[in-house]
């Protein structure tokens, strides 16, 4: 009897569905042309929901955009990410940003006729923007990429103030550049 149940238990998890992420990294050249939508702004609301028939957690993130860098016009999105909490219920994926309302962000948005988007890359399609003492506004990788980059022996992005950032994208959207 234990030996049934052994197998039984076995046939059931070997039948479920495995999954994997793999991130290949992406220069700013890359996340430019893949984003139908560049968009820089503050997070107001971060919303944890149920996708995939109650199987998986994903959170909506609303942005109150402050300027497009591609894309437009909207005064604001949403977009999903993988992962979130409801209740006691917490799913992490890896190579997924978290979000608080409050986070300053420029988000890289896959081109998507249904919404809400995806960020290209996952997390590579986040910079979170940081402000030096003196009031400068900085973006760089997010911290979780940045230390996944160095395990691979590949280059960080150098900090960029924001200003220099958001006319960088601007010309690799509009395919006048490629990095």
């Amino acid at each position: 009897m234990t030996m049934r149940l052994l197998s039984l238990a076995v046939a059931i998890f070997a039948a479920a569905p495995l999954q994997a992420t793999v991130l290949t990294a992406m220069d700013l050249g890359r996340l430019s042309h893949d984003a139908g939508t560049i968009a820089h702004g503050r997070v107001l609301e971060v919303e944890a929901v149920w996708t995939r028939n109650g199987r998986q957690i994903d959170s909506l993130v609303t942005l109150e955009v402050e300027d497009y860098l591609k894309g437009g016009p909207a005064r604001h999105l949403t977009f999903r990410t993988p992962g979130g909490q409801i209740g006691e219920l917490r799913s992490v994926v890896p190579g997924a940003p978290q979000l608080a309302p409050g986070d300053e962000v420029v988000a890289f948005l896959e081109p998507r006729a249904d919404a809400p988007q995806r960020l290209v890359g996952l997390s590579q399609g986040l910079l979170r923007v940081r402000v030096d003492a003196a009031g400068q506004r900085w973006v760089s990788a997010p911290e979780e990429l940045q230390a996944q980059l160095r395990e691979q022996a590949i280059p960080r992005r150098v900090p960029l103030p924001l200003h220099e950032l958001s006319a960088r994208v601007r010309r690799l959207a509009s395919g006048a550049v490629r990095q």
